[in-house]
């Protein structure tokens, strides 16, 4: 069987050997005198096929990296910069998303904070004077996003994995 496929510009033809396929519920073989309608096997050995190409450099639709279940656990180390500028240190735990530990600011000395992480997202904050909290992306072991204090002053933050 000869097989045209058209790819974009391209007519790019093959010979194909088709195997023999035998259909159920037929008791006798088939008649060696040629006849004058063609079967619809024969009509698809003779047919032309148009194949529709995908390219292997189609970006990937799967959904973004996930982080796992107690992934966040441990310490982390940081900095922040913008109206408030300075380190930080990170141990926390985490279980079913939910973040409970303590940062140490550079500034301010070590408080207690709580926060969530839902797939790549991460929010924590602390309560003490003042309210600061934190938003973010996490990927792998590094995360950064922006900080809020008080509801109104605004920066950015950073902090990886301590060794």
């Amino acid at each position: 069987m000869t097989t045209k496929i058209r790819l974009g510009g391209l007519l790019l033809g093959s010979t194909v050997m088709l195997p023999t396929v035998l259909v159920s519920g037929c008791s006798s073989p088939a008649p060696s005198t040629p006849s004058s309608t063609p079967s619809v096997a024969a009509a698809a050995v003779t047919s032309t096929a148009k194949i529709a190409a995908t390219p292997a450099s189609m970006p990937s639709t799967a959904p973004p990296s996930v982080t796992r279940a107690g992934a966040l656990t441990g310490k982390w180390s940081g900095s922040y910069s913008g109206p408030y500028t300075g380190t930080f240190a990170l141990t926390w735990t985490e279980s079913s998303g939910k973040l409970a530990g303590t940062i140490d600011l550079s500034t301010s000395g070590t408080l207690p904070l709580t926060g969530t992480v839902n797939g790549t997202a991460i929010t924590f904050g602390t309560v003490g004077s003042t309210e600061i909290t934190y938003t973010g992306a996490v990927s792998g072991d590094t995360m950064s996003g922006t900080y809020t204090v008080a509801g109104s002053q605004h920066g950015a933050w950073n902090a990886r994995r301590a060794a």
